[in-house]
């Protein structure tokens, strides 16, 4: 029973690392995508920077969709900027541990299943007097 636990453990395991200075060029009302933006957790890590070195204002200049950086100011359009953001990344040997513990995950509705099953027919049995 512990085998299903042990493998949801390993398939939310992750750790956080930082990217630095990642290159896009921003476009108005178009989403441009940043590299790993499917494993951003904190839309708030985000900072982008333009080139002059000012930082932009999320919510007035630029907003994150969960793709990437959707530009909201025209004046922007075409602006280079560079993006810091966290992510929450899995090492290859985690991702093969989770897949290969996963394989239990079905067992543990059968077992459950099972498991109640016969403790509704223990306890029906003995109300009745019949015992096992």
């Amino acid at each position: 029973m512990l085998l299903p636990a042990v493998g949801i453990g390993f398939e939310d395991a992750a750790q956080e690392q930082q990217i630095e200075g990642e290159s896009i060029t921003l476009a108005v009302n178009e989403t441009v995508p940043l590299e790993h933006a499917e494993d951003v957790t904190d839309n708030q890590s985000i900072t982008v920077t333009d080139s002059s070195g000012t930082e932009l204002v999320n919510g007035e200049d630029y907003e994150f969709d969960g793709e990437g950086i959707v530009t909201l100011t025209e004046g922007l359009d075409g602006e280079g900027v560079t993006v810091d953001y966290v992510i929450e990344t899995q090492t290859e040997d985690t991702q093969d541990v989770g897949q290969l513990l996963s394989i239990f995950d079905s067992w543990i509705v059968g077992l459950t299943l099972f498991v109640v099953v016969g403790a509704i027919w223990a306890m029906t049995s003995i109300s009745r007097g019949g015992g096992y």
